[in-house]
């Protein structure tokens, strides 16, 4: 039995008749080498830059939009099944290139909302009437403490060119122990400098030109009678301890008087009007003012080491909202403006500072200490003037009348 001869096998393609025509059926394409040389991976790959305007999103990002894209057309189009065999593999790129753009076009816009959200902060915000956001109203406030600083050097001291040649802003006195005893003489001098810096600290202050005549001479008064008994404080924390042995209190001028003792700046003298003010006297009249400003102010700035920039805030506050109940409408609103830009440019000057809360706290709860101070000294100026202890400047007589 001869053994037959297998004829070699050939392929041939699979014919399917519809109708009269004859279709030729291919497999499906491989979903790993088609679409890895489909447009939508050389468009990937091409290294085509993003739009500008938009920050490029990250790898994991695009990969992850495009498979979701891949599933969710799949899904659509059943792959798996006989009845998508007639899609063109041209179509099938091209709503996936369409489906992966909306996705990572939409991963951009969420990814800079984002960094918009970061960089985005309330200290940036620009109040309407004073036009400066809370760093830069803070700043001023440092820049006028500063200036009132180098114009003492000018007047006080020996070191006068250094304010000349040098914004120094720093306090112009160092060495309490050398510094003459204060005098009502000294202190009327020193009242009128006072009044000067006040003026000046009025007419820098943001806002001031759009108040009318009776507000600007409200907040002038107010500024004039604190000015000094601020800097006093300011001062003399900063030039002393609170662990001397014989704690003194340094005035706006340089000079200076014992707290716990009357064996300096307590000598009798002979007023302008030539009459004898004797040492009893000036403790039954100042001491008092004395003790009180330095146990509930001076050594809590120096326990808490009070910063510039606290201190320029503190005072600032304390102007603003020592004549809230006489104050109108108008300046109402813009020692409002200010206060609220104030707190936000602390906020952003403690940064991250964990004491941050607590920081804030104690120059808040200062200011209510302060307004009984300056009551306080508003009478003795009063009493003062009554018994001809020193003469008030003709400024003073008109703010202490009002």
């Amino acid at each position: 039995m001869g053994v037959q001869k297998r004829r070699p096998s050939r392929r041939l393609k699979k014919k399917e008749k519809r109708g009269s025509e004859s279709v030729d059926v291919v497999d499906p394409p491989s979903n790993k080498t088609d679409i890895a040389n489909s447009p939508l991976a050389s468009a990937s790959s091409s290294g085509s830059k993003p739009s500008p305007g938009y920050s490029k999103p990250s790898p994991i990002a695009t990969a992850t939009a495009m498979i979701l894209a891949e599933n969710q057309i799949k899904q659509e189009l059943s792959l798996d099944t006989p009845s998508t065999s007639a899609v063109t593999l041209c179509a099938l790129q091209s709503i996936l290139l369409n489906k992966a753009n909306n996705l990572i076009q939409q991963s951009k816009e969420q990814q800079r909302e984002e960094e918009t959200r970061e960089v985005y902060s309330p200290s940036d915000e620009v109040f309407p009437v004073i036009g400066m956001t809370g760093g830069e109203l803070l700043r001023h406030y440092v820049d006028e403490l500063k200036r009132a600083m180098d114009r003492r050097r000018l007047m006080f001291t020996d070191t006068y060119m250094l304010a000349v040649m040098n914004d120094c802003g720093d306090v112009p006195f160092t060495n309490p122990s050398t510094a003459p005893p204060h005098t009502m003489g000294r202190q009327s001098v020193a009242q009128k400098f006072d009044h000067l810096l006040a003026f000046e600290y009025c007419k820098n202050t943001p806002g001031f030109d759009l108040l009318r005549d009776v507000e600007r001479m409200i907040y002038f008064r107010l500024t004039a009678i604190s000015f000094a008994l601020l800097d006093i404080a300011w001062i003399t924390a900063k030039t002393t301890s609170r662990n001397d042995e014989r704690p003194v209190m340094v005035f706006t001028d340089g000079s200076v008087c014992t707290v716990n003792d009357y064996s300096f700046g307590w000598e009798d003298e002979i007023t302008d009007k030539g009459l004898l003010l004797k040492k009893e006297h000036k403790i039954v009249y100042f001491n008092e003012f004395v003790t009180r400003l330095y146990r509930a102010v001076i050594v809590p700035f120096q326990e808490m080491h009070i910063e510039q920039v606290e201190y320029a805030a503190l005072k600032a506050l304390c102007i603003l909202k020592l004549g809230y109940c006489e104050y109108s409408q108008n300046i109402r609103s813009l020692a409002k403006e200010q206060e609220k830009a104030i707190l936000l440019g602390l906020n952003e000057y403690y940064e991250d500072r964990q004491d941050k809360p607590q920081r804030i706290g104690n120059l808040i709860l200062f200011m209510g200490t302060i307004f009984e101070i300056i009551q306080l000294i508003i009478e003795q100026y009063k009493t003062a003037e009554l018994f001809g202890l020193f003469n008030l400047d003709c400024i003073s007589k008109t703010l202490l009348s009002v």
